[in-house]
């Protein structure tokens, strides 16, 4: 499942998770409301998305940050650019070479 398009605005302009007016994208959560989970989801940017789906389906996924949001304090501890968040259903990491799953995010 791709998860991009235009960004929602909040309500009366209240705040979202990312401290901007922004709302995440929800519809991956109404397919999990309906039983329906994905082999792997893949984010394009917007962070409020990737926070709420944290939120609500870490436990069901392995988190893949991209890049962008992973905090490096070595430079070459990722050499691998993410340009999306990726969500892999745990069942499918599971199977994934020992190469990609030991990669941190």
């Amino acid at each position: 499942m791709y998860v991009d398009g235009p960004t929602n605005t909040t309500p009366n302009g209240e705040p979202g998770l990312d401290g901007t007016q922004h709302m995440p994208n929800v519809d991956v959560e109404m397919f999990w409301k309906n039983g329906i989970f994905p082999k792997c989801i893949l984010v394009d940017g917007r962070r409020a998305t990737v926070r709420r789906l944290i939120q609500n389906g870490s436990s069901r996924y392995k988190i893949l940050l991209r890049s962008d949001y992973v905090p490096v304090t070595n430079p070459f501890a990722s050499f691998i650019y993410r340009y999306h968040t990726v969500f892999l259903r745990d069942d499918v990491a599971r199977n994934l070479p020992s190469a990609l799953k030991n990669q941190q995010g």
